[in-house]
């Protein structure tokens, strides 16, 4: 690890810029397109978003184990980030890879966990369930976030196929 170091007295026009590298993250709950440009932003270094992700998990007050399940999520997520793989064949993986009783309820508790860190909806098994986790963070009692909701669970299919008759 390098260890910053910041001088006593910094000339009057020195930016914070020039000492620090430019790694700002959008905080949570940060409107969808401080998102998008965090992610658009990583000149398609997927290790970026794992490091993001796994840093935040981190500073949670996980167990050992939920924390080494979450790296191993974090760890198979696409260029998407969604799940590369399917949960279950995830899971199988973990329990032939560890020593510890292990349940799938625990690896998907893991996966939601991991669904509501920064940028919301990485580590989603689809686009549905992605859209669905970031809904979640909105105002639940507008009534524009509840039809969107409802149109995203129950009439996700026409909505991919862009069906705005059916929709309507």
């Amino acid at each position: 690890d390098t260890e910053l170091s910041v001088p006593n007295q910094l000339p009057v026009d020195t930016g914070w810029e020039s000492i620090y590298e430019n790694t700002a993250k959008p905080a949570r709950g940060a409107d969808d397109t401080s998102a998008m440009d965090y992610l658009e932003n990583q000149d398609g270094d997927a290790e970026g978003l794992v490091e993001h992700l796994t840093g935040q998990l981190e500073l949670m007050s996980l167990t050992d184990l939920d924390l080494a399940i979450g790296r191993y999520l974090i760890h198979n997520l696409n260029d998407d980030g969604y799940l590369a793989d399917d949960l279950e064949d995830l899971y199988q993986d973990l329990i032939e890879g560890i020593d510890e009783e292990l349940t799938l309820e625990e690896v998907k508790v893991l996966q939601h966990i991991i669904t509501t860190l920064d940028p919301v909806g990485c580590g989603s098994s689809s686009l549905q369930e992605s859209l669905l986790a970031q809904l979640k963070t909105k105002d639940q009692s507008d009534k524009t976030v509840q039809d969107a909701t409802l149109l995203v669970q129950d009439n996700f299919a026409e909505l991919e196929k862009q069906n705005l008759k059916q929709l309507t």
